[in-house]
């Protein structure tokens, strides 16, 4: 019989180690004399020494910090939103501020209760990951960039990081998609930015406090009851990115895609129930919304891409950048203010920094909102969402 391998001889005497007997200790073990086998069998006869306790584990040195994942997180997320949702940039952020701010975003939600471990890792991962412009726009990142939590069904919650799988956080009496009272959510759900689907983003200015009414409920798809039908309007379910529950409840209800019918309600007026990604067309069908230099026609509302700044022009009847104003110049409905700013009806007024005074919700810089209590810009912070 030809010696064992080395490598097998090491598995055999791992066996050994563990009670099965270690019946070769090299490739010349055969050569081995009675004197050998007798000092065996008195080794054998000899209590066994107590075990030693076991190390602790080593840190997993290769898993990245909060930090470091955060921060490479934040520099996508805002590569993602000056590719894809420009508009939105410029109204969320002063030039240059938008990495560090979504890194505190980010770092907010790792610390809420429930957040499972992987937390960090799974924010690196999806760092790296460059989804399509619709996709974004679509929160189709998918769930794997905000692991299930440990908080069950009916637990408060403020953002859905916290929720175990299966399930999202959203508003007890909506059961719309999102993150319930989240500070910054793009507005209607399944846009860009939904955090429930990818998983930290929320880019647009803050709107209310982090734990307004957040209840992790499951995860409903088209047709799922999402609201009762009552005086309480209570939610049954989230509705899943993608979907929304309307006003009138009781059912989630998918975004229409391009050539579907645009419905009758819906995120807005221009819209109907089209997606992110399309407008209502005069024969009341969802169209892919138009670029830069595409024939349009200034009756249908929506039509050029308004997170391109882009209005149909009339003179050209052709798709163009609309007029834009920096801080303190004037404004109107149709101009976009820039460099985090607002218009105020009359002029682009800058958002309001962290601890400045505030009246309402969409004063502050994103992604903080106005405390309704001290009626100032305040980060969001989620230790009390449980």
């Amino acid at each position: 019989m030809p010696p064992l391998p080395h490598a097998l001889l090491l598995v055999v005497c791992v066996l050994g180690a563990a009670g099965f007997g270690c019946t070769s200790a090299g490739p010349h073990a055969a050569e081995r004399g009675p004197e050998d086998a007798e000092a065996e069998t008195s080794s054998a006869d000899a209590p066994d020494a107590p075990d030693a306790p076991d190390a602790p584990d080593a840190p997993d040195a290769s898993a990245p910090t909060i930090e470091t994942a955060c921060a490479a997180w934040a520099r996508n997320e805002c590569a993602l939103l000056a590719a894809c949702t420009p508009a939105e940039l410029a109204r969320a952020y002063r030039p240059g501020t938008c990495a560090t701010r979504q890194a505190l975003l980010c770092r907010a939600r790792a610390a809420a209760p429930g957040v499972s471990p992987s937390f960090a890792r799974s924010v690196a991962t999806c760092a790296t990951i460059e989804p399509s412009c619709a996709d974004y726009r679509l929160g189709l990142r998918g769930r794997s960039c905000a692991p299930g939590g440990a908080l069950p069904a009916g637990s408060r919650c403020g953002v859905s990081e916290q929720c175990a799988d299966g399930l999202l956080c959203a508003a007890a009496d909506t059961g719309g998609t999102g993150d319930a009272g989240d500070a910054g959510d793009a507005g209607d759900a399944g846009d860009a930015g939904d955090a429930a689907d990818s998983g930290v983003s929320d880019a647009a200015v803050g709107a209310s406090p982090p734990c307004d009414g957040g209840v992790c409920l499951p995860a409903g798809q088209a047709g799922d009851v999402c609201r009762d039908v009552g005086a309480l309007g209570l939610a049954r379910v989230a509705c899943s990115p993608g979907t929304f529950c309307p006003a009138d409840g009781p059912r989630c209800v998918a975004y229409a895609r391009e050539g579907d019918a645009c419905g009758a309600t819906g995120a807005t007026a221009a819209r109907g129930t089209c997606s992110a990604v399309t407008y209502c067309a005069a024969d009341g069908l969802c169209a892919a919304l138009l670029g830069e230099r595409f024939p349009c026609d200034p009756s249908e509302l929506g039509a050029c891409d308004p997170e391109a700044s882009l209005l149909c022009d009339a003179p050209s009847g052709r798709c163009a950048p609309g007029p834009s104003a920096a801080p303190g110049e004037a404004c109107d409905a149709r101009t976009q203010c820039t460099s985090g700013a607002r218009c105020d009806g009359a002029h682009c007024v800058p958002l309001a920094d962290d601890g400045a005074a505030c009246s309402a919700s969409g004063e502050c810089l994103a992604p903080a909102y106005c405390d309704p209590s001290s009626k100032t810009c305040v980060l969001p912070e989620y230790a009390s969402c449980k």
